[in-house]
């Protein structure tokens, strides 16, 4: 029995029938939410993370490019 098979067989055998199903009690998010989004604030903050991250990555290619031993 491959691992699928063994995952697939434990799926179809849960019991779920105790589990509260109703939506009672859900929290849903305040504060930022969606509504984000267009704050020139919010999309200034995730550009500069995005901006900083590139570079980091840009910099470790440079230094793995010019660090290789053949």
């Amino acid at each position: 029995m491959s691992i699928d098979d063994a995952w697939r067989a434990a799926f179809a055998e849960f019991d779920n029938s105790g589990v509260d199903k109703s939506i009672d009690g859900i929290l849903t998010p305040t504060g930022a939410g969606t509504d984000a989004y267009g704050d020139p604030e919010f999309r200034e903050a995730v550009l500069r993370i995005v901006e900083e991250r590139l570079e980091e990555e840009t910099d470790r290619r440079a230094w793995r490019r010019g660090s290789e031993v053949f």
